[in-house]
């Protein structure tokens, strides 16, 4: 799976906020992908602001 597929469509599929963690436990450089918006869809990102057109507090 392309990893732009993976933060668009399998981050959102979870269900939970979900962060992406690659090669985190190696001796190379890990990276990690926080579950925010510019990384994973607005509607899956914990710091998005709306959600379908409603505040995150109304759900």
């Amino acid at each position: 799976m392309l990893g732009a597929r993976l933060l668009d469509a399998g981050v959102p599929a979870t269900g939970v906020p979900t962060g992406v963690a690659l090669d985190v436990g190696s001796d190379g450089d890990g990276v990690l992908f926080p579950p925010v918006t510019g990384i994973v869809p607005d509607a899956a990102a914990v710091d998005a602001e709306t959600v379908d057109g409603e505040d995150r507090d109304e759900r």
